[in-house]
């Protein structure tokens, strides 16, 4: 049977962007002549984007969390569990010390917190010496990340396990998800701190072995900003490409 997951809140998406010298190049000459594209367009033409984070966390506070099992809806309680999903002890450990208390175990999503099989990582490459690397911050204040897939009859809630973005990875110090949690990471939450977003935003679900990456659709976006980082042979340094993008981030 068909199962589908909808986590409803506020939030910030976040996406990178890599771009060279060539294309600097032609930011700075389309900012020469009066900005006959949008810069944006000049990037997004040439790069893939990294995202990053889709912005919403698995917390209680401004959040909602659904499973509509074959038409029936009810709701899922994303737990952290640092332990064995497989021991009654540690699962009641999970429960008592989160922030729903009072749920009963087949209600619960789980979130293994000690196991690298269910946690994502988004920016593992190392920037090119002399490259920016564009941090696009995108705030929305009606966000929904969904995903569906096939189950079993007898299926429940506590099947499920949520894999979330992990900032505690092993990482190079240079890569770009370090960049963004070391540099840009703070400014954001906040700014937002009126809304759930964390480090640990939601990526996917895992079934019966199988990841489902979760798809974010939001209304009631504000204006999107931007945060711009050069590298060079010291580390990272503002550039006033933020500036030339709409932003005045560090410039």
């Amino acid at each position: 049977m068909k199962l589908e997951l909808k986590i409803e809140a506020p939030g910030v998406q976040i996406y990178a962007y890599e771009i060279d010298q060539e294309i600097q190049d032609l930011l700075d000459k389309n900012a020469y002549h009066g900005f006959p594209a949008r810069g944006m367009e000049i990037v997004e033409e040439r790069v893939t984007p990294i995202l990053i984070s889709n912005g919403i966390p698995p917390r209680k506070k401004s959040c909602t969390h659904k499973a509509i099992i074959a038409g029936d809806e009810r709701t899922f309680y994303p737990i952290e569990l640092h332990g064995d999903w497989t021991k009654s002890e540690d699962i009641e450990d999970a429960i008592k010390f989160s922030e729903w208390p009072d749920v009963t175990p087949q209600d619960c999503v789980w979130i293994p917190k000690e196991n690298e099989e269910f946690i994502y990582i988004a920016g593992s490459h190392i920037p090119t010496e002399g490259n920016c690397v564009i941090f696009e911050i995108i705030p929305y204040s009606n966000g929904t990340l969904h995903a569906s897939l096939e189950v079993k009859d007898d299926f429940k809630p506590s099947d499920l396990k949520l894999i979330c973005d992990c900032p505690d990875a092993s990482q190079d110090s240079d890569s770009i998800a370090m960049l963004y949690y070391n540099m840009i990471f703070d400014d954001i939450r906040d700014k937002y701190r009126d809304t759930p977003f964390d480090e640990d935003s939601i990526r996917a679900v895992e079934y019966n072995g199988e990841q489902y990456f979760f798809e974010l659709d939001f209304s009631g976006g504000s204006d999107e900003w931007y945060a711009v980082l050069q590298k060079d042979k010291d580390g990272y340094s503002a550039t006033h490409f933020a500036t030339i993008l709409g932003s005045s981030w560090h410039s």
